[in-house]
């Protein structure tokens, strides 16, 4: 087998958790420059946090208008209709990204533990890409509590991606000689090609 064989990998679905968050975006946007690259499909998953609706009926919750001050009790309509509307940003970002690189797509929106839910959506892809962290706060720019959960029980390559990071910058694979990280090796090499 010559050098071009070994190396040589065939992608034809890679999986994009999305939520709205600048890191999401990035993982967006190299999933479907690697898409492209390799002629696969790309298919968008949004997840509904089930920690999401439980945080409206906290009887202290409310938001305050940056513009008047005026506090306003949140409530689970509240919190939904703020979900739908992320939804559909997403959908149009989606979209947008998944015409731009002219690419064949799915989206689709799941409710549940968002670690749990990637996982199960993975079984049929050949790659998972995702953000180093949602919408946290943290300034550390460590990994997100989901990202860090996706890789260590993902049994497929895991592509993460910070704020707008080009897959142009040079590739880190992490090898411990086992044969899912040689295959990580092997695709990181086909991207890189």
């Amino acid at each position: 087998m010559d050098d071009s064989e070994e190396t040589s990998i065939k992608m034809t679905e890679i999986l994009v958790a999305l939520d709205h968050s600048r890191h999401s975006r990035a993982a967006l946007e190299s999933a479907a420059f690697i898409a492209k690259l390799m002629e696969a499909k790309i298919h968008g998953l949004f997840v509904h946090d089930d920690q999401w609706l439980r945080i409206g009926k906290l009887p202290y919750l409310a938001e305050i208008d940056e513009l008047t001050g005026k506090i306003s009790p949140i409530g689970r309509d509240s919190i939904e209709k703020k979900i739908r509307d992320v939804e559909i940003a997403i959908k149009e970002h989606f979209e947008h990204i998944s015409n731009q690189y002219q690419l064949p797509n799915t989206l689709s929106t799941e409710k549940g533990v968002v670690t749990k839910k990637v996982l199960e959506a993975a079984k049929d892809v050949d790659l998972i890409t995702i953000g180093s962290r949602g919408r946290s706060f943290s300034k550390s720019g460590k990994l997100g509590s989901t990202a860090s959960s996706i890789i260590r029980t993902a049994d497929k390559p895991v592509l993460i991606l910070q704020n707008r990071r080009k897959p142009n910058r040079p590739t880190i694979v992490v090898f411990d000689g086992s044969e899912k990280s040689a295959f990580g090796v092997k695709m990181a090499l086909a991207i890189a090609g």
